[in-house]
C-alpha cells in the first residue's frame, strides 16, 4: 500500500503498517513535482490565479490546469513556500 503524506514525504506501508522513510522515492516524488508542476509556470499561474480567485478556487483551477489532485496542488504551494501570497490576499 503506497500513501502520500504531503507531497514530498513519501512513504511505504510494511507488512506491519509501519511507515519506511525511502529517500529515493522522495526523491523521485521531488523530480516529478519539478517535471508535472514546473516551479516558474506553477508559481506565475498561481499568482495570477489569487488575484482573481479564491485560495479554492485557484487549487481547482490549478489542478485542472496541471491534471494532478488537489493534495498535490497543495503539496506544491507548501513546497514552494507560496502560503506567504495566499495571506497576502
Amino acid at each position: 500500500m503506497i500513501r502520500i503524506k504531503g507531497f514530498l514525504d513519501f512513504y511505504r506501508l510494511d507488512d506491519e503498517d509501519e511507515y519506511i522513510d525511502d529517500d529515493k522515492e522522495v526523491e523521485a516524488n521531488t523530480l516529478a513535482g519539478e517535471i508535472l508542476l514546473p516551479r516558474n509556470t506553477f508559481t506565475a499561474l498561481f499568482k495570477t490565479a489569487m488575484k482573481e480567485k479564491s485560495l479554492q478556487e485557484t487549487k481547482k483551477a490549478l489542478s485542472e490546469v496541471f491534471d494532478v489532485s488537489i493534495d498535490v496542488i497543495d503539496a506544491r504551494i507548501k513546497y514552494l513556500k507560496l502560503e506567504n501570497d495566499i495571506n497576502r490576499n
